[in-house]
């Protein structure tokens, strides 16, 4: 994939558990914590993430990220 941003319709998968956006050319997340409550893994290895958004740290069932290979 080489997506430049997600499609903010994402916030309509509530149920999601697992999100992996990796290898895209992502400059920056969208708030995940209040629209995908039930996030466990977030992967998004290889992208072009500059910063992390605080937001990410207040997803209570998140358990697994993955900002590996990216430019923070």
């Amino acid at each position: 994939n080489q997506l430049p941003e997600i499609s903010k319709d994402i916030i309509y998968l509530k149920n999601l558990e697992e999100l992996d956006i990796s290898h895209n050319q992502l400059t920056a997340l969208p708030t995940l914590a209040r629209e995908m409550p039930m996030l466990k893994k977030l992967k998004a290895r290889n992208n072009q993430l500059t910063k992390i958004p605080t937001s990410i740290f207040t997803c209570k069932n998140l358990q697994q990220i993955d900002f590996s290979f990216n430019q923070l």
